[in-house]
């Protein structure tokens, strides 16, 4: 997915609109299952579902692949939550 064609080319490289950000120091990080560990507050799963939904407004043959991360952001504003993402 190429979101650096819509202008979006400014996101911080340390962080994903579908995972989040890493915690804690480089070369150190927050990782107890070792295969990526992942939050997001609140604002940042409401600036990360809006930043989707602008991308599916201009690239809607992404919804396939973008569906459930919308649902799980959704959800996670329904219940005014921010989201932990491990793997």
């Amino acid at each position: 997915m190429e979101i650096h064609l819509l202008g979006f080319n400014e996101l911080d490289k340390n962080v994903s609109p579908l995972l989040g950000k890493v915690f804690g120091i480089s070369g150190n990080y927050f990782d107890p299952g070792k295969m990526g560990s992942y939050f997001q507050s609140l604002e940042q799963v409401n600036q990360n579902w809006e930043l989707l939904n602008l991308l599916l407004n201009e690239k809607n043959e992404y919804l396939p692949s973008l569906v459930l991360a919308m649902k799980m952001l959704s959800n996670a504003l329904d219940l005014q939550k921010g989201l932990y993402i491990t793997f």
